[in-house]
């Protein structure tokens, strides 16, 4: 319940740069892009809520911030080589 707030904070933040870059780099399979997209969308909703209650209970508050930011961070490499459209 704590989470609720700044979760949706950052979703809200994150979805639309993720909706600009997807709409910029995929032409001819957008619709498969934007899908895909839902589902995985869906499936964090389903998934984070139990890690996060796992960190919290386990690790503290502090240490929950700290394990879901180095999860975090470990995405970053990912999108590196993202880079803009000619």
């Amino acid at each position: 319940p704590r989470f609720c707030f700044l979760s949706g904070l950052s979703l809200a933040g994150i979805f639309v740069s993720i909706n600009a870059i997807l709409a910029q780099h995929f032409d001819k399979r957008r619709n498969t892009a934007f899908s895909l997209l839902m589902a995985v969308t869906g499936l964090n909703g389903f998934l984070i809520p139990p890690l996060v209650q796992f960190f919290y209970s386990t690790y503290g508050s502090r240490g929950a911030f700290l394990l879901l930011g180095a999860v975090l961070f470990n995405a970053f490499p990912a999108a590196i080589p993202i880079k803009s459209p000619a």
